[in-house]
C-alpha cells in the first residue's frame, strides 16, 4: 500500500538522518554539555563594576578646573553626548566622553585639552597605581586577543596587556584610546574557560574575529544537532516494542528476507520494549529519557545567535533617549554641573556621571564600594526622585502611545531576575501600548534607563533563557534545586550523546573492515 511504504521510506531516512548528523554531532554534544557544567561556575572574563570601581583615586575636586560644559566646548562639543563621566587618570582630572557613535574621548578637567593616545610608558604607570599593581609589567600591545576578540572592545582598541604579578596571575587589559582598564582575568578564570566557554561558544580567536563566520558555524553546527536529536527521539519512540512490533508485522515483497533477518536479531527482546541490545540498548533508553532536553536544549543553542534576525535585540535610541532626558536633540544643552560636589559632598567619590532626567540634571557619585549618591546639579545638594516624576519622564520615550502601567517591583520576576547578570531592586517598570507592547525598567534611586523589553524580547526570555539555561525563578531561588536539576539532566543528555559516540565509532569501525 502507499501509505505503508510511505512510512517504510519515512523511517529509512530518519535512520539515516540520525545515524550520519549523530556522527557529526555526538562529540559536540559531549564537548558542549561538559563545557556548560563549567559555565555554572566560572563565567567569561569580564572586569565587573565593583572592581572597576576599587582600582579608581578619589577625585581631586580642588583640580577641577572647568565644568563639564566648559570642558566640552573646549573640545567642540555642542550635541549632549551619551555618556559623561569624571575620573582621576595619573592624579589628572578628566572627562570621559562617549558620542551617539560609541565613540570615546577624554578630555582635560584642568585646561581642556584632549590628551593623545597613551603610550607604553604611561600605561605601566597606570597599571603601578592599581592595588596590588607595584610590580606590574608590559606583556604586550595588541588589537585583540582570545579575551578581547569581542565587539564590545572595538571602542576601546589598541590595547595593552598588563600582568599584576600577584598570587592569582591577574592580568588587565589598558585602553591605549581611552586609559581606562576595560578587562580584568586571572589565571584560574583564563584556565577554566578553556574547558567552559571556549568550546562551549566555539569562540576560537581566529573565527571569533569574523563574526559572520563565527556566526555560521554556530548555525550550521546547532541545526545538525537539532537534526540529529529530534530524528533520534522519533526513531526512538517508533522502535519501543508495541510499535515496533506492529512496523514488522505485515507486508512482503523483495524486503522481506531482510524484515525476517531483522527480526532474527531483535527476537531475544521481543517481550521488551526495546528491541536493541549492549550499547544500543543504553543509547535507546537514553535517548527517551534525555532525548527531549537535548533537542529544547541544542535548539535553544541555535536560537541563541539569532537567526533570519527573528527577534528584536535593539535597545533604546538616541532619540528615546534625548527625550527621557528632556534635552533639545538640536542643542546646544550640555551638563553644567554649576555646583560641582567638592567638599564634604563629594568626598571619598572615584566617579562623577553627569546626566539628565526630565530636563533635571544631577550628578551620580560612585564611591569605591560602589554605592552611589545623587545630588542635584545645580543646588549641589542631595536629590531624591519621585516615581511619579520618573513615570512622567518615562511616557516620552514613547510619544505615539500611552502609558498603560506604572509599577514599582521589589522582588524579582519571570523578567527581571539576577543569575548570571545582577539586576537591582527595587525598580520601576513602565508599560506601554505600542504595537510591540515594551517594558522600560528605570532605576528609581538614580533615574537611570535599565533597558527596554518588548514582545520579542520575552519571547526570546522563554525560547533561550529558559529553555537553555532553566531560568525559572522557583529553582533560581532555592539553590541548589538549579544545580541539581541542570546536572540531572546533563548527565541524561552525556548518557544519550556518550553511547551514540560509542554505537557509531562502532559503526564505522565495522564499515572500515573488508
Amino acid at each position: 500500500m502507499p501509505i505503508v511504504a510511505i512510512a517504510r521510506n519515512a523511517r529509512r531516512w530518519l535512520r539515516f538522518c540520525h545515524r550520519w548528523t549523530g556522527l557529526l554531532t555526538a562529540p559536540l554534544f559531549v564537548l558542549w554539555l561538559l563545557s556548560g557544567l563549567v559555565m555554572m561556575y566560572v563565567p567569561f572574563p569580564d572586569l565587573p563594576e565593583r572592581q572597576r570601581m576599587s582600582w579608581l583615586d578619589p577625585i581631586a575636586w580642588d583640580q577641577v578646573r572647568l565644568s563639564p560644559r566648559d570642558a566640552l566646548a573646549a573640545a567642540g562639543w555642542v550635541l549632549p553626548p551619551r555618556d559623561l563621566r569624571l575620573e582621576m587618570e595619573r592624579g589628572q582630572p578628566v572627562y570621559r566622553v562617549v558620542d551617539w557613535s560609541g565613540r570615546r574621548q577624554r578630555i582635560s578637567a584642568v585646561d581642556g585639552t584632549s590628551p593623545g593616545p597613551l603610550g607604553g610608558v604611561e600605561a605601566l604607570e597606570i597599571a603601578r597605581r592599581l592595588p596590588g599593581g607595584d610590580h606590574a609589567r608590559m606583556m604586550a600591545a595588541l588589537e585583540w586577543d582570545q579575551w578581547t576578540v569581542s565587539g564590545r572592545y572595538h571602542a576601546y582598541r589598541p590595547l595593552y596587556r598588563l600582568a599584576l604579578d600577584d598570587r592569582a596571575g591577574t592580568e588587565i587589559y589598558l585602553s591605549a584610546a581611552t586609559g581606562e582598564v576595560v578587562l580584568s582575568t586571572t589565571l584560574w578564570q583564563r584556565g577554566w574557560n578553556w574547558l567552559g566557554a571556549v568550546p562551549h561558544w566555539i569562540y576560537l580567536s581566529a573565527l571569533r574575529s569574523l563574526p559572520e563566520s563565527w556566526r555560521q558555524a554556530v548555525l550550521w553546527l546547532s541545526g545538525a544537532g537539532i537534526v540529529a536529536a529530534a530524528s533520534g527521539l522519533a526513531m526512538g519512540v517508533l522502535r519501543l516494542g508495541p510499535l515496533h512490533r506492529r512496523q514488522d508485522a505485515g507486508g512482503g515483497g523483495k524486503n522481506r528476507p531482510a524484515r525476517e533477518a531483522r527480526a532474527d536479531r531483535f527476537r531475544s527482546a521481543r517481550a521488551g520494549f526495546s528491541p536493541y541490545r549492549g550499547w544500543m540498548l543504553w543509547h535507546h533508553w537514553a535517548g527517551l529519557g534525555g532525548g527531549l532536553f537535548l533537542l529544547t536544549w541544542v535548539a535553544s543553542g541555535w536560537l541563541s545567535v539569532n537567526p533570519n534576525g527573528w527577534f528584536d535585540r535593539g535597545g533604546l535610541s538616541r532619540d528615546q533617549q534625548i527625550r527621557y532626558a528632556a534635552m533639545d536633540p538640536a542643542g546646544p544643552v550640555l551638563p553644567s554641573a554649576a555646583a560641582l560636589p567638592a567638599g564634604p559632598g563629594g568626598a571619598g567619590a572615584v566617579e562623577a556621571r553627569f546626566i539628565f532626567v526630565g530636563g533635571r540634571e544631577v550628578i551620580l557619585l560612585s564611591d569605591r564600594s560602589g554605592d552611589r549618591t545623587v545630588i542635584d546639579g545645580v543646588s549641589g545638594m542631595p536629590a531624591v526622585w519621585d516615581d511619579a516624576v520618573l513615570f512622567r519622564a518615562a511616557a516620552a520615550l514613547y510619544p505615539d502611545a500611552r502609558l498603560v502601567r506604572g509599577a514599582r517591583l521589589t522582588e524579582e520576576d519571570a523578567y527581571w531576575y539576577s543569575h548570571h547578570r545582577h539586576r537591582p531592586l527595587p525598580v520601576l517598570r513602565a508599560e506601554f501600548d505600542d504595537e510591540n507592547r515594551t517594558w522600560v525598567h528605570i532605576d528609581p534611586g538614580t533615574g537611570e534607563l535599565l533597558g527596554r523589553l518588548d514582545r520579542s524580547d520575552r519571547q526570546y526570555r522563554w525560547l533561550f533563557h529558559a529553555a537553555h539555561s532553566l531560568d525559572f525563578g522557583p529553582l533560581l531561588r532555592h539553590r541548589p534545586a538549579w544545580d541539581l536539576v541542570v546536572w540531572i539532566l546533563s548527565a541524561a543528555g552525556l548518557a544519550v550523546s556518550i553511547s551514540g559516540l560509542i554505537v557509531g565509532w562502532r559503526r564505522l569501525a565495522r564499515m572500515g573492515r573488508p
